[in-house]
Parts: structure tokens; C-alpha cells; sequence
């Protein structure tokens, strides 16, 4: 019976150890890749040229209330604030212009 135990043990950590990388890698890569894909973001670039610019994403129209970093920005007349979320889950939130140019780029990534 102790040798059947004893067996089993090593099987466990195992299993623990592939599960808990697992999560960790659940929850590190679509923080690595919004960071890569924020890298490559600027102002003055297009709705059009941003979104060719970010994959796996999905995006929403936000009120500045609901961005975590640009909270404190006051929308000028014309002005929208779209939020993607990479990988459904890591949030970069840009104000576009009435012209459609960014104008500015909240992210936990700066």
C-alpha cells in the first residue's frame, strides 16, 4: 500500500507543476503579447492603420470612466475612446479624433 502511495506522489507534483505553468502562461502571454503590439502603436496613425496593427482582439466603444489609465481624460466634440482587448483580456484604450487619428493611448504598458 505505501509503495502504491509513494508512486503516486511524484504523478501529483507533476501534475501540479504542468498546471500551475499552465496558468502562468494563461495569464503572461496575452500580457507579453498587448505589450508588443502597444510598442508598435503611435498617435496620428489611423483607426484603419492601428487596427492593421493589433490581432487577436477584440474592440468596444468605452466612456473614459471605463479606461483604467484615461479615466481622467475629458472628450473633446467628435472625439470617440475605443477600447482592445488582447486576447479578449489585456486592455489598450485609444481616443480617436473627429478626422479618425489617434490622439492619445492609455495602456498599462508605458
Amino acid at each position: 500500500m505505501l509503495n502504491k502511495i509513494s508512486l503516486k506522489i511524484p504523478y501529483i507534483i507533476l501534475l501540479i507543476i504542468v498546471l500551475s505553468i499552465g496558468y502562468l502562461s494563461y495569464m503572461l502571454v496575452p500580457y507579453l503579447l498587448a505589450d508588443y503590439q502597444y510598442e508598435n502603436l503611435k498617435v496620428n496613425l489611423s483607426r484603419e492603420e492601428v487596427e492593421k496593427k493589433l490581432f487577436l482582439y477584440s474592440s468596444s466603444k468605452i466612456l473614459p470612466k471605463e479606461s483604467l489609465w484615461g479615466s481622467h481624460r475629458i472628450l473633446k466634440e467628435g472625439e470617440i475612446f475605443i477600447q482592445y482587448k488582447i486576447l479578449d483580456k489585456e486592455p489598450i484604450d485609444i481616443v480617436y479624433n473627429k478626422e479618425g487619428k489617434a490622439v492619445a493611448i492609455y495602456s498599462s504598458y508605458e
